[in-house]
């Protein structure tokens, strides 16, 4: 009988995690809870994350924060006074080129 034939794979590497500790409030005493691919993080919690996912809660976060700040801000944002110039009622634009 003949003997199976074994196949070698690379030795697996060992998942880096990260933690990521979640505010349980914003600025609005709001609570946080982030979602991401179906999982839900919840504020006022710490959790131990592969660094891939870590660092996106912690871009989630960030944009969060900042669009909290920019509700806040007393100046009009640059960005979206660049969106709007030309977006007035009565312009009219010129789609047929």
């Amino acid at each position: 009988m003949a003997e199976p034939k074994v196949q070698m794979t690379a030795p697996v590497k060992p998942v880096e995690k990260e933690y990521v500790e979640i505010p349980e409030y914003d600025m609005f005493d709001n609570k946080i809870i982030v979602y991401h691919n179906h999982d839900q993080y919840e504020g006022g919690h710490r959790y131990l994350l592969p660094s891939d996912v870590a660092v996106e809660v912690k871009r989630l976060l960030k944009v969060r924060e900042q669009a909290d700040m920019s509700i806040l801000s007393p100046r009009p944002d640059s960005k979206y006074k660049k969106q709007m110039e030309g977006r007035h009622p009565g312009n009219v634009v010129n789609v047929s080129e």
